[in-house]
C-alpha cells in the first residue's frame, strides 16, 4: 500500500503473533497500517505515525533518539506497560514490562531498519514507528 507501513496483524484490538499464538477456533485478523512519515507525497500534517487503541491513556509517551543507534529511550510511562519490539512482519522481537516512568531499551541484537514499538496497559495500546540505524 503506497504511502504506508504495514505494522502488524490484529484479532479485533489484540496484536496477532504467528509465533506465539495458537489458534484454537475461526478467526478474523485484520492488517494494520500507519501512516509512512517519509512519505512526501501527502499533505496530511494531523498523522504523527503513531496508532493505537485508546491511545488518550498513553499519549504522553515519547520514544528518542529516532534514528536510533544502539539504545532507544521511552519516556512518560506509568510503569506496568508492557513495550514491545516488533518487526514489519509481526515477529516480536524484545517484550519487556516497564518498571518506571523511563525504560531504555537495548537494541543492539537488531539489524538496521524500520521497527514497531508497541507499548499496552490494560486495553489501551499505542504503537510507534522506529528506525534502527
Amino acid at each position: 500500500r503506497s504511502g504506508y507501513i504495514f505494522s502488524g496483524w490484529y484479532n479485533d484490538a489484540t496484536f496477532w503473533s504467528f509465533g506465539t499464538a495458537t489458534v484454537t477456533s475461526n478467526l478474523t485478523l485484520t492488517a494494520q497500517w500507519e501512516k509512512d512519515e517519509d512519505d512526501d507525497d501527502d499533505d496530511d500534517d494531523d498523522d504523527d505515525g503513531e496508532t493505537g487503541v485508546g491511545d488518550n491513556a498513553l499519549s504522553g509517551i515519547a520514544l528518542y533518539p529516532n534514528p536510533a543507534g544502539s539504545y532507544v529511550i521511552l519516556s512518560g510511562l506509568e510503569g506496568g506497560e508492557v513495550v514491545d519490539v516488533i518487526n514489519l512482519s509481526g515477529t516480536l522481537l524484545l517484550s519487556r514490562k516497564a518498571t518506571g516512568n523511563k525504560e531504555t531499551i537495548d537494541l543492539t541484537s537488531l539489524p538496521q531498519g524500520a521497527y514497531i514499538v508497541r507499548v499496552t496497559k490494560g486495553s489501551a495500546a499505542r504503537q510507534l514507528k522506529l528506525v534502527v540505524k
